[in-house]
């Protein structure tokens, strides 16, 4: 009778453990399948973002939509896609004048065609080049900005600023800019950097 309460109480001890155990291997699946979930959500985000800053570099390196009657005197509230080159990859300063004194963010965005949060800037050697008097870049930062280190501090303000950021992406590419094309003609190659986070 001893030796038959002895097994009884092995099996219940037993029995007990498997479910501890399996109870604890199921927590760590859920666990795992969380991480990797998140993992590839964030992935997908960055890659949103990085499509988004394509389609915006795309779009400055374009001619845009009715840019060409700007000279006319064409009614540019009309204007559905702004560009800043003539399908050359050369920079045109009268457009790109005029994408500068666009004030109203919602309104450049729309020209660009993202409904997403963004800073354009070109760079040359290492630094941010002044595009008109006192102007380095526009979007949603500071177009007094000077420096990558000053964008990134306020790219990281802005995460404080709005309930953080949650993904940012970077996208650059070679462009000819030309400053002064009718007095120098000579022109230099450099980058033009799309930050967008939302």
């Amino acid at each position: 009778m001893i030796k038959l309460q002895c097994l009884r109480n092995k099996g219940q001890s037993w029995y007990l453990d498997f479910i501890l155990g399996t109870f604890v291997m199921i927590i760590v699946m859920i666990i795992f399948v969380k991480l990797v979930t998140g993992f590839s959500q964030g992935q997908q985000e960055v890659q949103v973002l990085t499509d988004e800053a394509r389609m915006i570099a795309n779009t400055l390196l374009s001619s845009g939509y009715n840019m060409d009657k700007i000279n006319t005197g064409y009614v540019k509230d009309s204007l559905t896609r702004i560009g800043l080159t003539n399908n050359d990859y050369k920079i045109d300063k009268t457009k790109l004048d005029y994408l500068l004194d666009v004030t109203d963010y919602e309104r450049l965005k729309y020209l660009l065609g993202t409904n997403k949060d963004f800073y354009v800037y070109f760079e040359k050697d290492g630094a941010i080049l002044q595009l008109k008097n006192g102007v380095f870049g526009f979007g949603k930062l500071s177009n007094t900005i000077q420096s990558t280190k000053n964008i990134d501090y306020a790219l990281s303000q802005e995460k404080l600023a709005f309930g953080g950021v949650k993904s940012n992406a970077r996208l650059t590419r070679i462009i000819y800019y030309d400053s002064t094309p009718n007095v120098d003609p000579k022109g230099v190659f450099v980058k033009i950097v799309v930050i967008i986070w939302e």
